[in-house]
């Protein structure tokens, strides 16, 4: 009720005025609707992924309650779906910075498939309960691998040209969804990253497509191993180009050049005018490099041999083959495991240029045993064999000025060594550095005095590149300091004359 007064000059009238109070009832509730979204989607099992669930609202006061989320899947092979309840987000909490919404971080699904995830707000005292339609989330059992191949589109350059570097991304697999993330092109002599880009082509299974591309015109004359490096994403695993030597030329100086018939397989392994894949060669001229050394382990990536010295690289068939050794006047390589048989040129590149190419043949295989020149004795060849002590030559004592060596007997197991002998079982390829136990591919044999020996082992030698060892059981044959040793592979002799020293 309500008093009101009225003055008068000869009396106080007191008017009473009864008013009605009425209680306003609250409003209804509001209907309200929820959100869902998920990042990253898809997710490959074992993944984070951040569930995000909001509520719309139109009050003045932002909703409160709950979202609990219940993921539904048909998980492989079974026949009835999984239900189950990955968590709550509780609205106005610390993990919910934006009113109305909050975050759920979920580690792990019940299985890989598709996933149906539906979020069921409580309602409060303004806003009414309901759920949100199904947010759809593919969860993969792994990440889809991936595989790069790098290219220049002008190898070798001219100091301050622009040169493109392309990787083109592909995948072996096809997932509902496109390649994203960062192509990173790095010199891995000096680590510099050159660039990088995203990836701009989606890429869907094994169907070709550009993944990132670079553009530089700063490259100083030299020679650069150029790696491609993908970053990976929430469904495609990180992947690594093979090795581009970028070849920049500068304005001074002679290109390299090959002797005529400089090019020859391992001098002291028999020298032929042939090679085979993993073979290693020799390369006289000029100019061949800038500095003389041979290969140390830093310029080892792990158990692959380096590709360039000094700014010197060469290639045998189009592929860079693996750089032992360099001098102004020799170059040693092994050639590449891919590269065919038949004719193949020889380039050696600089920064100074690169040389016309030398051809030579390669061969399925060019076996040839250690044979040091300086163990050829009154125009005798022999065998470059050691005792077990890996000191003591296989030779007549003191045939050789400086080399500790002896006769062998009958019964006791020496090593030879070889290069070009071919595939081994399980397959090692050119440039790596040996670490597993193998085998020759080819079936081998080898004879002192026309008599079989037994063989222990016979494969690459370990911790070695290239290199073949044969462990070998001296056979009984009569005392000579010329026993002739002969062998075949794969039924094919071998093509040197070749003696060693034999004593009962």
């Amino acid at each position: 009720m309500k008093f009101r007064i009225h003055l008068r000059a000869d009396s106080i009238v007191v008017t009473l005025f009864l008013l009605t109070l009425t209680r306003i009832a609250p409003a209804s509730t509001v209907s309200s609707g929820v959100l869902l979204l998920s990042t990253p989607n898809p997710v490959v099992q074992g993944q984070n992924d951040t569930i995000t669930g909001g509520v719309n609202w139109t009050a003045t006061e932002s909703p409160t309650g709950t979202i609990t989320l219940t993921d539904t899947v048909t998980c492989p092979g079974a026949t009835t779906s999984t239900v189950q309840t990955l968590g709550t987000i509780t609205l106005g909490s610390q993990t919910s910075a934006t009113p109305g919404a909050g975050t759920l971080v979920v580690t792990s699904f019940p299985c890989a498939g598709n996933h149906s995830i539906v979020g069921s707000y409580s309602g409060d005292s303004n806003y009414s309960a309901r759920d949100s339609a199904p947010l759809a989330e593919t969860v993969l059992a792994q990440f889809s691998p991936t595989s790069i191949v790098l290219t220049s589109s002008l190898n070798p350059s001219t100091a301050g040209q622009a040169v493109t570097l392309s990787a083109k991304l592909t995948s072996g697999s096809t997932p509902a969804t496109n390649a994203s993330g960062t192509i990173t092109f790095i010199d891995t002599n000096t680590s510099n990253v050159l660039g990088t880009a995203k990836v701009s082509t989606a890429v869907k299974g094994n169907s070709p497509g550009t993944g990132a591309s670079i553009t530089i015109t700063s490259l100083a004359a030299g020679s650069y191993a150029v790696e491609a490096s993908y970053s990976g994403d929430n469904v495609f695993s990180p992947s690594t180009s093979a090795i581009v030597d970028q070849v920049v030329t500068g304005t001074g100086g002679p290109p390299p050049a090959i002797t005529t018939g400089g090019v020859v397989s391992a001098s002291q392994f028999g020298q032929f005018a042939a090679t085979t894949p993993g073979g290693w060669i020799e390369i006289y001229g000029t100019n061949l490099a800038s500095k003389t050394r041979s290969w140390a382990t830093s310029d080892f990536q792990g158990v692959l041999a380096p590709t360039s010295l000094e700014g010197t690289i060469v290639t045998v068939g189009g592929q860079s083959a693996f750089i032992d050794y360099i001098s102004p006047s020799q170059v040693n390589v092994q050639v590449p495991s891919n590269v065919p048989t038949g004719s193949q040129p020889v380039i050696v590149t600089t920064s100074a240029g690169a040389s016309a190419p030398s051809n030579i043949t390669v061969n399925a295989a060019e076996p040839g045993l250690l044979a040091p020149s300086q163990f050829q004795i009154g125009g005798k060849q022999y065998v470059g064999a050691l005792f077990s002590d890996g000191v003591t030559y296989v030779l007549p004592p003191g045939v050789v000025s400086g080399v500790t060596s002896q006769r062998a007997k009958p019964g006791e197991t020496i090593t030879l060594y070889g290069v070009g002998f071919g595939s081994v079982i399980p397959n090692i390829p050119a440039g790596q550095i040996v670490e597993e136990s193998n085998q020759l591919a080819s079936s081998f044999q080898i004879s002192f005095g026309g008599t079989s020996a037994d063989l222990t082992f016979f494969g690459l030698a370990p911790q070695a590149i290239g290199l073949y060892q044969f462990n070998v059981v001296v056979p009984n044959v009569s005392a000579n300091d010329l026993v002739p040793v002969t062998f075949t592979l794969g039924g094919t002799s071998g093509t040197q004359t070749l003696f060693i020293a034999i004593q009962n």
